[in-house]
This record gives C-alpha cells, structure tokens and sequence, in this order.
C-alpha cells in the first residue's frame, strides 16, 4: 500500500516507519511537504497517488500557540483541512493524530470519544478545529486522540529523556503532580493505528494510549525506579511553572472502544520498561 505519512520525522513517524516498512512510504515533513499549501501538497499526491494518508503533522508548541495563534490554526486546522480535501478527491481513507488536550481536565472518570471537547489552550482548541474540518470534509476518515507520547529515536525530545538528562546534575527533581493523563509508548500507538487501517475498523473517533494513568511526578517516579536511580522526586503544583498555556488537570483516555474491537495497549509501566531497555 501506498502511505503518505505526515509529520514523518517526529517521534510517533519514527516508530510508524518502523510499522510500516514494508508499505510504499511518501515520508513527508516541514522539508518537503508543506499542508498549509495546498497546490504543493496537490503536486504531491499527483505524483505519489497514495492509498492512505497518515496525518502526525501539527503546530505542537502549547505555550507559543497563545501568542502564535494564526500559526497553530494555519497547521492544525487548515493544513489538516487540504489534506482532508485531497482524501476526499482521491477517494482514499484519512487518519489524523490528536490529542488529550481537546479536553478542558473537569472530568472525574476517563473521557471517552462521544464526550464534548472543552479546550483550555489555543493548541487544544485548533486541533479541535482541524478535528472537526476532517470529519466535516471526507467521510473517511479516523481522529485517533492519544496522551503523553514517549519514544522515537535519540534525537527527539520528550519526558522520559528530559527526567533523565535532569537526574545526571540534580539529585532532587521537581515535578508536576496534578495533572493526571495517560503517558503512551508512540510504538504502541504505530502498531495500533496499524491495526486499526489493517483491520478496516469503523471510521470516526478513537482513543489509543497504553493502559493506566498517573500524574507526571508518577511517571517521574517509575522512571527512575526502572533505571535503578536514586534520585528523588518532589511534587510540585503546576501553577508554579507559569505556563501561558492552561493544561487539563486530568485528560486520562477511555480506550474501551479500541479494546472491544481488539486493539490491546498494555499498561503504560511496562511499555515505558521496553522503551527504556535501549535508553
């Protein structure tokens, strides 16, 4: 099958080429394929003519976003909005990433699809939108929200490997404790979004994370605890940071739905113990 995999360098496109390696892959990213221009981005599926599009691309700085909100709408909404129209042209399934953070954090148990997204932040509410174009524009499609991704190769960033960098120089590390979500191996996420495209399963909306919850000190904690390091985590309230942007106060993903059609994550722990087996 022909794949056009959009955000194809980040993280969960480092762990989707693994997935899909023996598919036709177009691996596009800000170097060579621009969604917020249409007519190149129209070039591109002239020439490629592909059978799916994997959409990971998106404006993900959630602070910036409050000051750069034309950019993360231009991304988010309108980039997801010409590769949604191209879809429909070529008759060709979409599926889009999203996120925890369409959710504004009120609730006491996990969210599940059908719940209404309530964003706290620009990022939230322009993934919201691009959400909402795709599903209004082609009929084929999956929104697959997922939380907290860890994983990639050395060169990405993320939780697990900035608690790592921090416990080298500091012996107390202070971290957020209420915030409560869904840490998810981006691994995992590939081989579930396989079996969702494999599989044919009903378009619309999905959740996808490992199973489980904690708050970041949580992770923090089972972090170091898998490494054999001694170093101490300190909660601390989230006000402290000063974040422009408001996170929700707890995002945790109901995965019931993907579970009942056989997509099985395992706990989020053991899928961090795999990822951090080769750290």
């Amino acid at each position: 099958m022909r794949i056009l995999i959009t955000g194809a360098q980040g993280q969960l496109g480092y762990h989707l080429k693994q997935v899909f390696q023996d598919d036709e892959l177009y691996l596009g990213d800000v170097g060579n394929l621009d969604i917020v221009n249409s007519s190149a981005l129209s070039r591109v599926f002239r020439s490629f003519q592909p059978e799916l599009v994997i959409h990971g691309a998106a404006y993900t700085a959630v602070d910036r976003a409050e000051d750069e909100r034309a950019k993360a709408y231009a991304v988010n909404r309108d980039g997801s909005a010409n590769l949604a129209k191209l879809a429909r042209e070529y008759d060709i399934p979409m599926l889009m990433i999203s996120t925890d953070y369409v959710f504004d954090g009120k609730a006491k148990r996990p969210y599940r699809e059908t719940t209404k997204p309530k964003p706290l932040s620009v990022y939230g509410a322009s993934k919201v939108a691009g959400e909402q174009a795709v599903a209004e524009i082609t009929p084929k499609h999956w929104i697959v929200r997922t939380a907290w991704l860890f994983g990639g190769g050395r060169e990405h960033r993320n939780f697990v490997r900035t608690m790592l960098e921090l416990a080298r120089s500091q012996k107390v590390l202070n971290v957020v404790n209420d915030q409560i979500g869904s840490p998810t191996y981006a691994h995992d996420l590939a081989l579930a979004l396989r079996e969702l495209v494999n599989h044919k399963l009903p378009y619309g909306v999905w959740h996808i994370a490992n199973s489980g919850s904690a708050s970041w000190a949580q992770f923090a904690q089972e972090i170091l605890k898998i490494k054999g390091l001694i170093n101490r985590v300190k909660p601390m309230k989230s006000g402290l940071l000063k974040r422009k942007a408001l996170r929700p106060s707890y995002s945790v993903l109901n995965c019931e739905k993907a579970r009942k059609a056989g997509i099985m994550t395992r706990p989020w722990q053991e899928a961090l113990a795999d990822f951090l087996r080769h750290e």
